[in-house]
């Protein structure tokens, strides 16, 4: 820390200092010149304003100009229809000024960021689709990845997590072709492999998703599962801004468990065991006592979902930015607040607070400094401290315990005011929240940049050299408070049994953990420079990566990494990129690989032919194809050699009968392991009708991934297992759409938005057990699974069994020792007679959609806008046997579902039996459990309103906003008649925090 601080200090005072040599700001200069087109016409009725101004001069028609100035100021170019320009005062001796007329996708809002580049919409020939910070929702979330759900056609966003602070997603880009991972892609924040879901929003100036080989093949072996590429905010020096946003709101848990009361709870148990032909529990006495309430600790009813968890939680979210800059320095620089408060209901105490809560801090400071006219270095600093407390038992255990303790477990203090508990049941949420202690984790994160950029124009114009340097360090600090509890189990005599010890509060011991360095160094050159109508531009560079972390050694990556563009007229493109990369996960002599793709582009629209469609503004085709690589392969580190551990089964030796640490041979080696190749194409277009009110882009793509990682086909006599090959193939291809309309009717502006995206994969190799079945083998089928584990294997489902008749008649079925009516009826898939593995059938079933999309509008009207985004999803399976079978037992598995078991009164439930012995027929895997996962949800709205300008300018204020939002605020789906979220079906369930709906009001000032 002390060496980084050093670094940045000196790099800092040594910038200055060299602006202070190269000029001295304030230095009244003259700014003079001519403004001319592509055709050094000359260019009249040019506005050129001096920073900070909203008027100044205008060139005549022979597009002179002459402006009094300071030589710290710059000079802001503007004219309808052309692109802005902005230029150092001291730059304007007297040369020409030359101005670009603003083609369509070309313009000044129509910037698209690539690796260490950027570039024009029109001129891009890869499928890349990007989304501005601005035009994201404005809500009070501890992470960022769920914003973009239904927001970007190929990039699939589903969330995975709800607590406080971990409200986690995942992303898939276009599909799946690998079986050994999820694919998540390669996630970059100005270029470098950081995380950006805990950045505040208001750091993101805009997100990209890269998704064919021409965009990822820079990145060499890490790109094949694409890119999300998000760039941070700059200082513009064309205005000063002062920003603050304050936001406050509300989470509401959407579903959660709903526990059956004591009555009920023993009523069914006696239900359950009377299925299995015993004796039942509970007498008419203890159940008349439940319904009565009698004997609140005899006989407790106890609702632990109700008692320990709040029906809402607050949230809050306050930023604020400065921005601005001059000839010789930029800046953008931003401080924020979070914090988001659990539902934990009682978990306040005078010695502590042990209900879960999320705060963050986040700061950052962009800094661009122009030394010379030659040297521009770019300084950035940014992080965050984050603070996330939980009870000391975690979260889960926890709501495990409130999920599924029954009703009638024990009375939660008895009549002496001590804990109540039982041998079967210890865990007591109220002394869990108030007599256990409570942890908090202290998260750094300190995230540094230093790019520098020297042009090379006395060498050839156009030239430059660019050193770019990152150091990211983080950490986590451990702390909290330690206490025991114990309880007391009332017994039938009236005596107490006591479970546990007592022990008073102390100070957790505290613990570093976590610590994390991350280094990349890029170096290279870049040419950019255009003759006639020809434009060319090359970009090279050499990336040294290294990740640092104590007790492992340093993980290291090389890519040498090359792009070359080129374009004609703005009308014909290509592009080559070619980059030679290596990892140190395979051999020596085998850790480098060439990824070549190419693309090209034309905008067919400025044909002669196509002129007289005056529906037909812009239509640009443009296709691809590449290699790109993937070194994550799901193996341990170093899996090309043969490992020996330690430590494991000991053995005892000679008469002292002391034990000796083995030595243990893992798994062998493999010397010829290699990354997963993945060869994509893809075609599409580009267009705009309707005098650019309707802009439509469609994609057609395809993926070949070989090398996957499979199990070797080896015989048993070796005596030991092997690291798998790289003998499996898979490929996906699909097509995906996006569409925008921007129309205005008078005061009402109308924008909707529309992506679709649907992917189909397929299996082409594996090495699968041998003699299985060609029914049960996964070749042909869809990469994908469903349930935590992924499975792919399901016995076929055939109702209930009614009557005993019915078993007699039917196969046998061997997944249990006893089958009684109301237990699942399998078909008998492979004809011989009897229901056993055999009869598991290879699926399609997916937890990963076949197609995912989403729409939204926004709609402006005088000072009030409006705005909604929806998310869908087709073709994706959930199972739902984990939450209908959930419990022990201890608890006999009862739960709220088991109200619709199958019994001889009910024999048109839902549900099997219940059973607490001889369960295994009913909890297999198979079709009957399985449910649609599709869904469509209204992710996120927003209705503002903003006040006039000229009521604040005596203020000083510059625009003034309020607003509501919300957040997953409808979900329409076909498991409706089930309480639970089709996304996160265990959310509110089992150990589950419950999804959350977000309220919030706020308001945003500028200055």
């Amino acid at each position: 820390m002390r060496t980084l601080t050093t670094i940045l200090f000196f790099t800092f005072f040594s910038c200055l200092c060299s602006i202070s040599m190269a000029q001295t700001p304030g230095t009244p200069v003259t700014a003079m010149g001519k403004v001319v087109d592509n055709n050094k016409a000359p260019v009249a009725g040019v506005s050129i304003l001096i920073q900070e101004k909203t008027s100044g001069n205008i060139t005549g028609t022979d597009g002179m100009f002459s402006v009094p100035c300071t030589s710290n100021d710059i000079l802001i170019f503007k004219k309808p229809g052309y692109n802005t320009i902005q230029k150092v005062a001291t730059e304007l001796t007297g040369g020409e000024v030359q101005m670009t007329i603003a083609l369509i996708d070309a313009g000044d809002d129509d910037d698209v960021y690539i690796p260490f580049g950027k570039r024009k919409k029109r001129s891009l020939t890869a499928s890349i689709s990007s989304i501005k910070g601005s035009e994201l929702p404005q809500l009070p979330l501890s992470t960022l990845n769920n914003v973009l759900s239904g927001r970007l056609p190929g990039l699939y966003v589903k969330q995975t997590g709800t607590r406080p602070g971990t409200d986690d997603a995942t992303f898939l880009i276009r599909g799946r072709s690998s079986y050994n991972s999820n694919q998540e892609p390669l996630i970059l924040v100005d270029g470098v492999a950081r995380d950006f879901i805990n950045m505040d929003l208001n750091e993101i100036e805009s997100i990209s998703v890269l998704k064919d080989a021409p965009s990822l093949s820079w990145y060499g072996m890490n790109g094949a599962n694409g890119v999300l590429n998000v760039v941070t905010k700059r200082g513009s020096p064309s205005a000063t801004k002062v920003t603050l946003d304050v936001q406050g709101g509300v989470q509401v848990p959407m579903n959660k468990t709903r526990p059956v009361d004591a009555y009920n709870y023993a009523t069914l148990y006696n239900q359950s065991l009377k299925n299995d032909g015993a004796s039942p529990r509970y007498d008419q006495t203890a159940l008349d006592a439940y319904q009565s309430g009698s004997d609140a600790y005899k006989y407790p009813n106890n609702n632990l979902v109700d008692q320990f968890l709040k029906k809402a939680a607050p949230v809050q979210r306050y930023v604020a930015t400065v921005s601005g800059g001059n000839a010789f320095a930029r800046y953008f620089t931003l401080l924020s607040f979070y914090n988001q408060d659990g539902l934990y209901k009682g978990a306040s105490n005078p010695k502590y607070n042990a209900n879960t809560n999320y705060t963050r801090y986040n700061f950052r400071t962009n800094l661009d400094l122009r030394i010379n006219k030659s040297l521009d270095v770019q300084l950035d600093v940014g992080g965050r401290v984050e603070n996330l407390r939980y009870p000391t038992a975690g979260n889960a255990t926890f709501l495990s315990t409130i999920y599924n303790t029954p009703s009638n477990a024990f009375p939660l203090t008895n009549a002496d005011g001590t804990y109540g508990g039982s041998g079967l049941f210890r865990s007591n949420p109220l002394a869990m929240l108030n007599d256990e202690g409570n942890i908090t984790d202290l998260y750094r994160t300190l995230l540094a940049t230093l790019n520098i950029k020297h042009k090379l124009d006395f060498i050839t114009k156009g030239l430059s050299a660019n050193v770019f340097y990152t150091y990211d360090i983080t950490g986590m600090f451990q702390s909290g408070f330690n206490q025991t509890y114990e309880i007391y189990e009332q017994n039938t005599n009236g005596s107490f049994t006591r479970f546990g010890n007592k022990a008073p509060l102390t100070y957790k011991a505290t613990a570093f953990s976590g610590n994390l360095r991350n280094n990349e160094f890029w170096g290279g050159f870049d040419y950019d420079r255009n003759f006639s109508k020809h434009g060319i531009n090359f970009s090279t560079r050499i990336q040294s990566a290294v990740s640092a972390q104590p007790n492992r050694l340093d993980n290291n990556r090389i890519n040498f990494a090359n792009r070359l563009s080129y374009n004609y007229n703005q009308r014909y493109f290509a592009d080559v990129v070619a980059t030679y990369a290596g990892s140190q996960n395979f051999a020596p002599g085998k850790r480098f690989g060439f990824f070549p793709a190419v693309s090209a582009g034309w905008i067919i629209s400025e044909e002669a032919f196509l002129k007289p469609l005056r529906f037909l503004d812009y239509l640009k085709f443009r296709g691809s194809y590449g290699i790109v690589g993937n070194d994550g392969i799901s193996a341990r580190r170093f899996a090309y050699r043969n490992y020996f551990t330690r430590g494991g089964a000991q053995y005892t030796f000679g008469t002292g009968y002391t034990a000796v640490p083995n030595t243990t041979e893992v798994e062998l080696g493999n010397p010829d392991l290699t990354w997963e190749k993945a060869r994509k194409a893809s075609v599409g277009f580009d267009g705009k009708f309707f005098k650019q009110s309707l802009s439509l882009s469609v994609d057609y793509f395809y993926e070949n991934r070989t090398d996957l990682l499979t199990a070797a086909l080896l015989p048993n006599i070796l005596g030991q297992s092997v690291v798998n090959v790289n003998a499996g193939e898979a490929q996906y291809k699909g097509v995906e759409l996006g569409l925008t309309y921007r129309k205005t009717f008078g005061k009402v502006g109308v924008q909707l938005n529309g992506n679709f995206t649907r992917a189909k994969s397929k299996i082409i190799a594996m090495n699968e057990e041998a003699g299985l079945p060609d029914y049960q083998k996964q070749v042909g089928f869809s990469i994908g699974g469903v349930g935590d584990d992924f499975t792919r294997r399901f016995l076929v489902a055939e109702g209930l069994f009614q009557t005993q008749a019915e078993i007699d008649a039917a196969p046998v079925q061997r997944f249990s020792a006893l089958v009684r009516p109301g237990d699942i009826r399998y078909k008998d898939s492979n004809g011989d007679g009897v229901i056993d593995n055999l009869d598991y059938v290879m699926t399609d079933y997916s937890d990963v959609p076949k197609a995912y999309f989403g729409f939204g509008t926004a709609i402006t009207f005088s000072n009030f806008d409006i705005s909604a985004q929806f998310q869908g999803i087709q073709g994706r399976t959930i199972d739902i046997s984990s939450l209908i079978n959930s419990g022990t037992a201890s608890t006999g598995y009862i739960n709220q579902f088991s109200v619709d078991s199958w019994t001889p009164e009910n024999t048109g439930a839902a549900y099997p039996r219940m059973s607490i012995s001889n369960r295994g027929n009913n909890t297999a895997s198979s079709t009957f459990w399985l449910r649609s996962g599709d869904y469509l949800r209204l992710k996120t709205s927003e209705l503002g309103y903003t006040l006039p300008s000229a009521s604040l300018k005596k203020f000083g204020i510059a625009s003034c906003r309020f607003y509501v939002s919300g957040f997953n605020l409808l979900t329409f789906s076909k498991v409706k008649d089930l309480p639970i979220d089709p996304e996160i079906t265990s959310a509110g369930y089992g150990s589950s925090y419950p999804y959350l709906r977000t309220f919030a009001v706020g308001a945003s000032v500028n200055f």
